[in-house]
């Protein structure tokens, strides 16, 4: 039983560094993740809770503003780190798994 808890814990761990990062980087400003229970200050942007679908790459290119969502740039670059934005893009593709 102990092996399972360690096979775990690096998962809750990196998925709570991810939401850190999401926090600490200004995003919840615009965006919610109503099935985290995270609210929007300014409500600008959606809801994050689907953009579990979008490829990893495709995700980290569009929060480096090099690459468009449509017609649509995101309106501010991702300013952190590669690091950051793994864990980042790793917790937001976390979104759509069931809890």
């Amino acid at each position: 039983m102990a092996a399972a808890i360690l096979l775990v814990a690096p998962a809750a761990s990196a998925e709570e560094a991810g939401r850190k990062v999401f926090e600490e980087s200004g995003c919840p400003t615009c965006h919610a993740v109503a099935s985290k229970e995270i609210e929007a200050k300014i409500d600008s942007g959606p809801d994050l809770g689907t953009v579990a679908m979008r490829e990893a790459d495709w995700l980290a290119s569009y929060l480096r503003k090099q690459a468009r969502n449509g017609e649509k740039e995101h309106p501010t670059g991702f300013s952190g780190d590669d690091a950051e934005l793994e864990l980042l893009i790793g917790w937001l593709r976390s979104l759509g798994d069931p809890d």
